[in-house]
């Protein structure tokens, strides 16, 4: 088994620590539907770290933070001031801005790699990342954020959550939301920052917009999301980040990336939430409600026709215009459910069946009734939009179509209204 260096776990270990933090700050991004504000910020650090680099003329992580973090920021303003004065759609300010910011920053970079000294500065790096070049200092500077992130989301987690789903209502309270969301707007910039050695700049806002998208197929609560979230992206980038190390030529940021969209696919096919097997799976259930009140309102009008209380199976498939195989799976599940007594083809309402299946007929009867009467629908059309209708109505619904009707008796067919 092979064995890990000390700066291959340092390495992990800020990955870890990179992935909770851009998870949180992700997750906020993502409910308050501001995900192209983190695609702004990490490409707006590109003319920032060049600046610093030539003002100094050396790989400095404290004047790369400055410079990167500076020139993030004043784009953010910008948008946000922008969108205030109401100049541009927020899209189209945020598409521009993070063109325009990142332009100017590959052209710095152009710049800068043209210098005899410029070859050797590794900003290029920052493009796709590299995991293999994270120092200890790096290392240190990404764990004293990320640590300052979680604190703060910690300590202020119900104004967080007052500021993210509330807004209006956080305007009525006497806190300071600006500060805030100032405070957001910085450690976002400090941590595409701390992260750009790692995963790069083209690539840090993936780590805020796919984790949560991620969570989003299998959590509904935004704690339960953060905790999907964080661990997805670390999971995803302590692959990356070790595919990289082990293998030549392979940039931590385009690794880690397809690590995560490997697992959005399968979340979007196979997810708890939203995802195609559950659309597919309400779907079914659904469409068995369906069938299953069918049958239900059918046994009921045989009993009403033939007044008798027991039906045989050949009749009800001739009813329901269901396949033998079909009514007998439908059967054995209301048969569990006590609403039937099912043996030997023949099939009986038990009393609470009864009651079922009288509501349905009573629902089925009652909108008939109400297309007829207030909509004038002709008597050809009825039976086919009650049938659509009938599985939907609420029993407020049901109550409100009573009281207006003033509790009829007859439908338009002259049959009970049980």
């Amino acid at each position: 088994m092979m064995e890990l260096l000390p700066s291959t776990w340092y390495i992990l270990i800020s990955a870890l620590f990179l992935s909770v933090s851009s998870s949180v700050l992700g997750s906020i991004l993502f409910h308050k539907k501001q995900a192209l504000i983190g695609d702004v910020i990490t490409h707006a650090v590109l003319p920032g770290v060049c600046i610093a680099f030539l003002v100094f003329r050396e790989k400095n992580i404290f004047w790369f933070l400055v410079g990167g973090s500076s020139t993030a920021m004043l784009a953010t303003y910008i948008v946000q001031y922008l969108h205030r004065k109401k100049v541009l759609s927020e899209d189209i300010l945020l598409a521009s801005t993070l063109s325009i910011f990142f332009g100017i920053g590959v052209l710095f970079l152009s710049y800068i790699q043209q210098l005899p000294w410029g070859n050797q500065s590794g900003i290029d790096r920052f493009i796709f990342g590299q995991a293999s070049t994270l120092s200890l200092l790096d290392a240190q500077v990404i764990a004293i954020i990320s640590v300052a992130i979680l604190t703060l989301f910690i300590l202020g987690f119900r104004a967080v959550k007052i500021w993210v789903f509330d807004i209006q209502f956080a305007g009525t309270l006497n806190f300071p939301f600006k500060i805030v969301e100032a405070l957001f707007i910085v450690f976002l910039c400090l941590l595409v920052m701390t992260g750009l050695q790692s995963v790069g700049i083209v690539l840090m806002s993936a780590m805020f917009v796919l984790p949560p998208s991620i969570a989003h197929f299998w959590k509904r609560s935004f704690t339960g999301g953060i905790i999907v979230a964080g661990l997805v992206s670390f999971v995803a980038s302590a692959f990356g980040i070790m595919l990289s190390l082990l293998v030549p030529h392979i940039p931590t940021g385009p690794a880690i990336v397809v690590s995560l969209f490997g697992v959005l696919i399968v979340s979007l096919l196979l997810g708890k939430y939203n995802s195609l097997y559950s659309k597919l799976k309400a779907k079914k259930r659904h469409q068995d409600k369906i069938d299953e009140e069918h049958v239900l309102k059918s046994l009921y009008k045989l009993m009403e026709s033939i007044k008798t209380e027991t039906v045989d199976i050949f009749a009800l498939h001739k009813a329901t215009r269901m396949s033998f195989s079909r009514i007998e799976k439908i059967c054995k599940k209301l048969e569990k459910r006590k609403l039937i007594k099912f043996s030997n083809n023949k099939i009986q309402l038990t009393p609470a069946g009864k009651a079922a299946s009288k509501r349905i007929v009573r629902l089925h009867r009652l909108w008939e009734l109400y297309l007829s009467e207030y909509l004038q629908l002709p008597e050809d059309h009825l039976h086919e939009s009650a049938e659509d209708i009938e599985h939907y109505i609420t029993p407020e619904v049901e109550a409100h179509l009573l009281t207006i009707m003033n509790f009829p008796k007859k439908d338009p067919h002259q049959k009970d209204i049980p």
